[in-house]
Parts: structure tokens; sequence; C-alpha cells
């Protein structure tokens, strides 16, 4: 028994020490710093930015607009230079990061094949020792216009690799990279990759500024030191090309640090800085969705949910941009429904639910959400239309929303919700055709375009949220809603049964229409377009072409 007991204490001591070392080796490797609220300067004319002995800038966004290669190419020479050269990973990583990010489309480097097809060079005569193509490119040996190269940028990762390499058309005009030769004699300009002081120092990217705190601690010590040293938050992740960021500046770091979600519940999250969680790289192996849980950002980029009482390293953010927000709704403590899921509470009167990946038509996807209780999305306010682009900015296809010609009414639009149609957001020149029934929303814009029903598309979906008196009748509906009826098919069928019944009375006394009172239960599993205020209310049911 003794020896038992020696041994367990050993183990125990031996874990301990390796701990120990693991912990301190892993401090020692983890290099991402705050900057300490310090100017950090460099040998480039401004707005340049500066890598090892080059400095570097994006051209044609201002007065000289987009340019073919061959023009962008003798801009970089006025400016001292040429288009940009890549010889390895690093710069590479450096110039997607801060170049091609701060734009998010696509640019021209300088590598081209003009003089020797296939036989690719630099523009300043340089050797290629390095290659960052797209698959299956380059394709100028099929097609001997492609003579010019691009960097590439992607919305999303399943889109593509951002950054890579595409042979092109030399005549495109796009926005271009050039690159200079530092000059030890340029004044000393602020590094564009940091925030001044007065911003709180830091990182930079686009309208916010980024420290990297290594010192751990648990969620909201973290999110109160961000408050107070920053007067910012823990950091938001909007977008893919903000991961791309944070990729690029934690590339050095060897642990998991805060993000700043805490979780409420799984049908309202929110970033502590008050937007709303539209972009999510959750892990497969997410954690639990609980109000003792809060979210990190992994090694690989993935988010996860942790214990808030576990300690971490964390990123504080300091923006100049505000989240749009909905009006909290007038009944207190409404809510979205469980089931069936993937509705979302974004603080207002309503429910939202995205599908943005099926391509169905007007019709299809009007019946799809009414099976979820609802329909097709009304939009009623600025505000709601920059709520939602949170959401859907960066999906590669319109998206049906709940607008149609109503044939009974003269063919005027109406909601699928029947509410008010007191707000519009037409493109440009729209709607422009009587023969085009429904409408889709452009997500680029947000703006909305008349089209034929028969078109294909994802969809929004909207539902009024429920009253806390509400929970069972409502659980019933969506019970009920699965079994596959619309509103319309319920009509059909009651119709049809009405004539049997009819017919049937005819022939037998018993058969005499009853007047029992509908269950109650049934009459809540009804999902009805509900009559335009004004319009009348006529029962007949008509197609919207």
């Amino acid at each position: 028994m003794v020896m038992i007991w020696l041994a367990f204490i050993l183990t125990v001591a031996l874990h301990q020490v390796s701990s120990s070392t693991l912990s301190e080796r892993e401090d020692k490797s983890a290099n991402s710093q705050p900057l300490d609220k310090k100017e950090v300067l460099s040998s480039c004319n401004k707005g340049w930015f500066p890598f090892e002995d080059k400095c570097y800038r994006i051209g044609g966004r201002k007065r000289i607009g987009k340019l073919s290669w061959e023009k962008a190419s003798q801009r970089c020479i006025d400016y001292g230079g040429h288009l940009v050269t890549i010889h390895s990973k690093e710069q590479q990583d450096f110039i997607r990061t801060f170049l091609l990010l701060s734009v998010r489309e696509n640019v021209w480097i300088g590598l081209h094949d003009r003089i020797n097809e296939s036989l690719y060079e630099w523009a300043d005569g340089s050797s290629v020792n390095y290659k960052n193509w797209e698959p299956m490119e380059p394709t100028g040996i099929t097609n001997e216009k492609e003579d010019c190269v691009e960097m590439v940028f992607r919305s999303f990762k399943q889109h593509g690799e951002t950054g890579h390499w595409n042979d092109i058309d030399c005549n495109n005009e796009k926005l271009f990279i050039c690159e200079t030769k530092k000059d030890k004699n340029t004044k000393k300009n602020l590094d564009p990759r940091f925030c001044p002081v007065e911003q709180g120092g830091g990182w930079k990217f686009e309208n916010s500024c980024y420290n990297v705190i290594s010192k751990a601690k648990c969620w909201l010590d973290a999110e109160e030191e961000c408050n107070r040293n920053y007067e910012g938050h823990l950091v938001t992740i909007t977008d893919f090309a903000v991961t791309l960021f944070l990729d690029y500046i934690l590339r050095n770091y060897t642990k998991s640090v805060w993000i700043g979600i805490q979780i409420k519940e799984e049908f309202q999250q929110q970033w502590s800085s008050g937007w709303y969680v539209a972009y999510e790289a959750w892990a497969e192996d997410k954690g639990d969705f609980t109000e003792e849980t809060c979210a990190i950002r992994a090694l690989n980029g993935k988010w996860t949910t942790v214990s808030c009482k576990k300690e971490f390293g964390f990123i504080c953010e300091v923006t100049s941009a505000n989240p749009s927000v909905l009006k909290p709704p007038l009944l207190e403590n409404s809510f979205c429904p469980e089931e069936p899921d993937e509705w979302r509470d974004l603080g207002g009167e309503r429910c939202y639910y995205f599908d943005t990946k099926s391509a169905v038509t007007w019709y299809e996807a009007n019946f799809i959400c009414m099976r979820r209780g609802g329909t097709l999305v009304s939009i009623h306010s600025q505000e709601e239309v920059d709520v939602l682009h949170q959401f859907v900015r960066y999906t590669q296809f319109s998206l049906h929303i709940g607008l149609y010609r109503h044939m009974q009414y003269d063919e005027e639009f109406v909601w699928a919700d029947g509410s008010n149609f007191d707000f519009t957001f037409w493109d440009a020149d729209e709607p422009n055709s009587e023969d085009e029934k429904c409408v889709e929303m452009l997500t680029g814009t947000m703006e909305w375009n008349d089209i034929s029903c028969q078109q294909k598309r994802g969809f929004i979906c909207s539902m009024p949220k429920m009253a806390p008196n509400d929970t069972h009748q409502d659980e019933k509906q969506i019970e009920d809603c699965k079994g596959g009826f619309s509103a319309t098919t319920l009509i059909g069928v009651i119709l049809c049964i009405m004539l049997v019944v009819a017919l049937l009375c005819i022939l037998a006394y018993y058969f005499r229409p009853c007047d029992r009172e509908q269950d109650p239960a049934k009459k809540a599993s009804v999902v009805t377009l509900q009559t335009p205020p004004g319009l009348s209310k006529t029962p007949r049911y008509r197609s919207a072409e």
C-alpha cells in the first residue's frame, strides 16, 4: 500500500513539473505583444507600407482610377518603382494582409508572359522563384490573350484562397500594387500598419485598431481591461477578411485568445461591441452554448466555447464603426421559437431565418417559410436593411423577399405577411416590368429588383416574436406546420370536404353539415397570408402570375 501511494505522489509531481515546463515554453514563444501605444514610424513616403527594404502602395483608387496592366505598370514607374514583385511566402502574406484586404478586390501584380508565351517574368526583370497560382492556373497556354497576372480576393474561403494568382487579359482595368525601394533620406512617417497614439496604438485594419494582450485573464476581466485601457471591446470578427488579418498578426502566437462573444442564449448571439454575430467560424466541436461559456479563437482560427472563468490572452479592438441595431420589441420578454431551429433573434419585433444556399422559386421559398411559421421577409426601415446586410453582404447571389404583385389588387405590390407597404428600397429604374411579379434583394447593395417568380434564389424568412404566454399555442402551430400543409393547401382541402359533405346531405339527412366549432388547436395550425390594411378581405385566392 505504501508503494502505491508513493507511485501516485510521484506521478502527480511529474505531471505538475511537465505542465509548468510546457506553460513556460508557450509563454516564451508567444511574441505577439501589445505595442504600448507607441508611434511606429517608417522610412517610406506617407501612405506607403514598409516591408524589409521595400515600400508598397495601392494605386488607382482615387484620381487616376483603375488601369490596364500596361498603364498601371507605367504609373508605378512614374512613382519611381514598378508593379509589385513577390519572392517569398512572407512577402506574399504581408501584401495580402495590408494591401489586398484593404481594397477587397482583385489587383494587378507585376507578373506577365507578354514577351514569351508561358515564360513568366516580373516587371522589374527579376526571376520567378516563388509562385502562388490558383488551382488550374495559369491558363494562358490555351488562351493567348491572358498574358498578365492579378492577385485574387475572395469573400469566403469556400470560394477559393484569397491572395492566389490568376492570369487574365492585360486590357482589363484594375487597381494595382506598386513597389519602390526604401530611401534613407525620406522623412520618417507613421507606419500605416499601425494606429496613432491618440487612437490607442496597435495594429490597424480598416476602421479598427487591435492590441494583442498576452497576459491571461478570465473573459470578464479581459473585456473590462479593453473598456478601461482602450475604450474598446474584445475583438469583433465580422467577416473573412478580419479572420485573415488576425491570422497574420497572430501568426507567431501559440495560444488561444478570447474573442468578444459571451453566450447568453443560442438564438441571440451578440458581440460585446453590440454587433450581431452574422459571420461565424465555429469549429466542428464548438462546445456548449450555456450562459457560463464564452468564445475563444483557437490556433487554427476556429471558434469554440469554454468556461468564461478560464484564463487566456485576448485582443482589444477600438473602432469608429457603430453597430446597426433594431429597436427593442414593444412586448417585453417576447422571444423566437426554439423549434424549428435557426430562427435568429436580432433584438427587434421579429425573428429571421436565412437560407442563402438554396436555389428555389419565390413560391417554394414562401412555402418553406410558412412551414416554419412565418413568410418571406417584409422590410420596413433603413435600420432593418442595415442589420440584414450584416448577414448577407457576401452572399454570391440575390435573395427572395416577401414583396410581390397581387393580381387581385390591380397588380399593386404587397408583402406576403400582409404588413403595410410603408418602405421601399428599389434599385435604379426598378421596378421595370409588369410581367415580373416577384421581388429579389441584391445582396451587395440590398436594393430591390422585380423578377419572374420562377427565378430560383436563396431567401430570408421572418415571423413576429412570440408573446410569453403563447408558448403552448405556438408549439402546437410549429408541430402542425411540420406536417407539410401550407395555408393554400389547407383551404383547398377544407373546400373539398365541404363540397363532399354537401353532396352527401342530399343522399342522407344524417350527413348534413354540423355547426361544431373547429378545434382551437387546429385553428392555430393554419398560417394564412394576411390581407394588407385597407384592402378588401375577399376569400378568393389567385396566383401572383
